[in-house]
């Protein structure tokens, strides 16, 4: 995938996320998936227990993280992942 093939009009074809200064957003984790070429994918923490755990291993690694803080709003994408809502 080039850069050039996942914009139109100077905006992402990809998807988006909105975040206003000062908020915490997780948005998702993203990596490459490489079956047959090698492409970037969206994966996500599902349920609220899983994203409290989640949070709680990045408030152990990075103590001054303001977890509590974070909000649930995944990347809204179709090209990178699977489309998913926090319940």
């Amino acid at each position: 995938m080039r850069r050039r093939d996942t914009l139109a009009e100077g905006r992402s074809t990809l998807g988006s996320f909105a975040a206003a200064p000062g908020e915490y957003v997780y948005i998702g984790n993203f990596a490459v998936d490489c079956y047959k070429t090698p492409i970037p994918w969206r994966f996500y923490t599902q349920g609220k227990a899983d994203f409290a755990d989640h949070m709680a291993q990045f408030k152990a690694k990075y103590p001054a993280l303001p977890i509590d803080k974070v909000t649930y709003r995944l990347f809204s994408t179709i090209e990178l992942g699977e489309p998913y809502e926090l319940k």
